[in-house]
């Protein structure tokens, strides 16, 4: 994770298969990193990630998010590919931190997510 200062956000860009023990790890980055900045968003990005996961290893690790992140009061975006069986999980996955009430959102495009972070 690394804070980028001139615009309020953390960011963490994972390349490759991200795996259920690869997701949980993910879900840990943020909170440390927002332990130290409270104040900031967070953006992950996800573009050229393909996500090994079943719903199962999906509720886990947004349960994970919530057991670390359970007061963070700040935006977190995430930019994911574009293919359909990405987009399906991602919508899942967004269900399952909205319903923790995080205030999460997916994007296609790098550029939104951050438009959706710097605003209030």
């Amino acid at each position: 994770m690394k804070p980028n200062k001139a615009t309020g956000y953390i960011q963490k860009t994972k390349i490759g298969i991200l795996d259920h023990s690869g997701s949980m790890h993910l879900a840990q980055e943020p909170a440390l990193a927002v332990d130290y900045r409270k104040d900031s968003n967070v953006l992950i990005d996800l573009q050229q990630t393909t996500i090994n996961a079943d719903i199962h290893s999906l509720i886990e690790t947004a349960a994970e998010c919530g057991r670390l992140m359970c007061d963070f009061p700040r935006k977190i975006a995430v930019v994911i590919p574009q293919c359909k069986d990405e987009q399906n999980r991602a919508k899942r996955f967004r269900a399952c931190m909205r319903m923790q009430l995080f205030r999460y959102e997916n994007f296609n495009d790098r550029k939104d997510a951050i438009r959706w972070l710097t605003t209030a």
